[in-house]
C-alpha cells in the first residue's frame, strides 16, 4: 500500500491513528526501522512529493560520494520565471542523517517538508512566504 500503511498482520494503519491528516504523517510514525522510515521509505515519500508538487519541489544532483554514488538535493520553492528580472532569493540549507543511527533528524525534516508542501498547496500565506 501507499507508504507501507499496512501492518505485518495486514491491518490498515490509518484506522489506528485518527489524529493524522495525511498518509505520509502516519508513515513517519510507522517506519520499518525502529518506527522511523527506512532509506527506501523516505525516498518513496520524496518521490511522491516530486510527482505531486512539481512546481515547488524539485530534485537535483548535488555531486557524487567518494564511492561514486550520486548525492541528491531537494529544492523546496517556486522557481523564478525566466521572464522576471533576476533577483537573489533567500536560501536555507536543511540536512539530516549527518551521523549514522540518527533517524529522528530525517523524520523531522520530512515532516517539515510535508507540512510546507501541503500548506503551500492550500494557499496558506505563511507557506507561500517561506
Amino acid at each position: 500500500s501507499k507508504f507501507g500503511l499496512t501492518s505485518a498482520q495486514g491491518q490498515d494503519l490509518r484506522a489506528i491513528s485518527h489524529d493524522r491528516n495525511s498518509p505520509w504523517e502516519l508513515a513517519l510514525e510507522r517506519g520499518s526501522v525502529w518506527g522511523f522510515p527506512s532509506y527506501s521509505e523516505a525516498n518513496g515519500m520524496l518521490d511522491e512529493w516530486l510527482d505531486k508538487y512539481p512546481a515547488v519541489f524539485t530534485k537535483k544532483k548535488a555531486g557524487e560520494s567518494y564511492l561514486g554514488k550520486t548525492i541528491w538535493s531537494y529544492v523546496l520553492g517556486v522557481q523564478p520565471s525566466t521572464e522576471a528580472p533576476p533577483r537573489v532569493a533567500s536560501q536555507v540549507l536543511l540536512t539530516s542523517l549527518t551521523h549514522a543511527r540518527e533517524p529522528a533528524g530525517l523524520t523531522t525534516l520530512l515532516f517539515f517538508i510535508g507540512k510546507l508542501l501541503e500548506a503551500y498547496s492550500e494557499s496558506e500565506t505563511e507557506a507561500s512566504y517561506i
